[in-house]
């Protein structure tokens, strides 16, 4: 019987599922740190705190194709085709899947979940998702997946094949994107190294609240300012946010909260890194710094959680408090960051 596993991680990043899932597939690959610590760095933010424009409200400002929302590596070659292709020429889903995975090719592709076992929406509620395969065990009959449990915790799973093979006959798709399967190779090339310039010109654009998207016109049309905020003037659509939230007028959506916890994880981590491979003094005390940024937003993150369950408008108030704290403290880690790494890289 057949059986193959591909390395993956649990990454940092798991708000939304094409950093998470893109990212447990990098973080397994120590060649893609440089690149890792090189980005995710600024946010964008739609200037729309008080009603549903998009899924991604506040998001990570990353490199990504004009056409897929996947964010564009270093050493993985993806390969991208309309999953109906598969019914056209008779190709069967498993032997595909299995045949992929034996190649070294990681496998996404879009499920209804109302049919995927171990999920939120599980025999209750159609939601089409992408999910990442990365292994298969043919005896057991089950694929390994990275992708949300029905605690609604990010970690590794398993889909029995009936169950994957029954959603791929039955999923609708309501977005075209997701009308395509992606098979992801790990490479090896091209070579990427720890990018400098690139981070010091990231933290000015963070600092500066400055549209980044003007610098990769190449690729996609920009955000207009009136769309999107950048950096530290998200705190100002965070502020309003919070007041709307307070006011009713807006729900206490937890992933603003969650990725902007992420964003303080990334930082620390991009410190320790910075500081291991020498590029910052351990004495400098950067890592400490940061996991105390790190720490203030996860604790604002768990005041929204505790918001939603208790609708208790003390807590959108302590919010607003440690939001001004976490402002605070942060401009002056990146500042300080800045100078150093500009001392440094002349």
């Amino acid at each position: 019987m057949r059986k193959t596993e591909l390395p993956v991680q649990i990454p940092p990043i798991t708000g939304y599922l094409h950093h998470g899932l893109i990212l447990s597939i990098a973080m397994a690959y120590e060649e893609l740190m440089p690149w890792f610590h090189s980005n995710y760095i600024q946010l964008r933010c739609f200037r729309y705190p008080d009603d549903s424009r998009g899924t991604d409200f506040l998001n990570f400002f990353t490199m990504r194709s004009a056409f897929h929302h996947f964010p564009c590596l270093p050493y993985l070659e993806f390969q991208e085709f309309k999953t109906s292709l598969l019914k056209q020429h008779n190709i069967n889903l498993h032997q595909y899947v299995m045949d992929s995975i034996d190649e070294g090719q990681y496998i996404i592709m879009y499920v209804d979940l109302f049919y995927i076992p171990d999920t939120i929406y599980y025999q209750k509620k159609h939601h089409t998702s992408e999910t990442l395969i990365y292994g298969y065990d043919e005896e057991k009959q089950v694929y390994l997946n990275m992708d949300f449990n029905a605690e609604h915790i990010f970690t590794y799973k398993q889909i029995p094949y009936a169950d994957l093979e029954n959603s791929y006959e039955k999923t609708e798709f309501e977005f075209f994107w997701q009308k395509y399967t992606f098979a992801i190779e790990f490479t090896g090339f091209p070579p990427y190294e720890l990018n400098l310039d690139f981070i010091i010109e990231s933290l000015e654009d963070y600092l500066n609240s400055y549209n980044s998207s003007l610098r990769f016109t190449m690729v996609r049309m920009p955000w207009t300012s009136e769309e999107c905020a950048y950096g530290m003037e998200i705190y100002e659509l965070m502020e309003q946010y919070l007041q709307f939230v307070k006011l009713q007028q807006a729900p206490p959506d937890i992933r603003f909260f969650h990725i902007l916890w992420e964003h303080k994880k990334c930082m620390m981590l991009r410190a320790s890194y910075l500081e291991e491979v020498g590029v910052l003094d351990k004495a400098l005390s950067f890592t400490e710094k940061f996991s105390d940024i790190n720490d203030k937003a996860l604790h604002m993150r768990n005041l929204l959680l505790r918001y939603q369950m208790t609708s208790e408008a003390d807590l959108i108030d302590s919010a607003l408090e440690l939001s001004v704290q976490l402002k605070e403290s942060e401009k002056e880690a990146m500042e300080l960051l800045l100078a150093e790494l500009k001392a440094k890289h002349v």
